[in-house]
């Protein structure tokens, strides 16, 4: 994929913003799974450390858009909730309010970028729920998860990331029987090996890209 859901673009905002600028951001910390809701402010938030997840929720389901990790940059927005996934701590502007960073033109070009880049992001997930089969969208998924965490050994390519099949489901927009169905023949075909709920071996990589590809693209 071109623009990847699970890796946001990251920056630095020690190397952007002065000493000064930085410590006048106000920070909030958040428990693991506590949940952050739009207000009528609009806010821009920066992952300090931690791990959280960009979510919809739409008639008792939930649909997660991206994962956020430290030095991700997020705007929240009416339709969207965040929740944590992980004990975290972030950065919160009021955009509202003109702060004295906007003033520095390196972060304004930041802000720029990532919004930018989440709206390439999310145009990327139209797209795929649009065009692309569910057995698509998870083998995509995989390939993904493995470029962006896997760890090459003798095997094939070790995945550490949760790999629940409500987890997953969520992610790719499909529904939870179709999801283990989908990832219990790829495991049949020797294509992957579940070890955990928090670790899959991608045995052959280049066939499960090949794979992808032998997928019809249409519903």
């Amino acid at each position: 994929m071109e623009y990847n859901r699970l890796k946001l673009n990251t920056y630095n905002m020690n190397k952007i913003l002065t000493k000064e600028e930085l410590n006048d951001l106000k920070t909030k910390k958040f428990s693991k799974g506590n949940v952050l809701y739009w207000t009528d402010n609009i806010q821009l938030f920066f992952m300090k450390k931690g791990k959280a997840k960009v979510i919809i929720y739409e008639q008792g389901r939930e649909f997660i858009l991206y994962y956020l990790e430290k030095n991700n940059i997020h705007v929240l927005s009416e339709s969207f909730a965040v929740e944590f996934i992980e004990d975290s701590e972030i950065y919160i502007i009021n955009a509202k309010e003109f702060p004295k960073q906007f003033k520095n033109i390196n972060f304004c070009n930041m802000v720029l970028s990532a919004m930018v880049y989440g709206s390439l992001v999310d145009k990327q997930i139209i797209k795929e729920l649009v065009f692309e089969t569910s057995k698509r969208r998870i083998v995509s998924f995989l390939l993904d998860a493995a470029y962006n965490y896997g760890l090459k050994c003798e095997d094939g390519i070790y995945v550490s990331i949760n790999f629940s099949i409500t987890e997953l489901s969520n992610f790719v927009g499909a529904n939870r029987q179709t999801t283990s169905t989908i990832f219990n023949q790829l495991i049949k075909e020797d294509l992957l090996e579940k070890k955990s709920n928090k670790q899959i071996l991608i045995k052959n990589f280049k066939k499960l890209k090949e794979y992808l590809l032998s997928c019809p693209s249409e519903h």
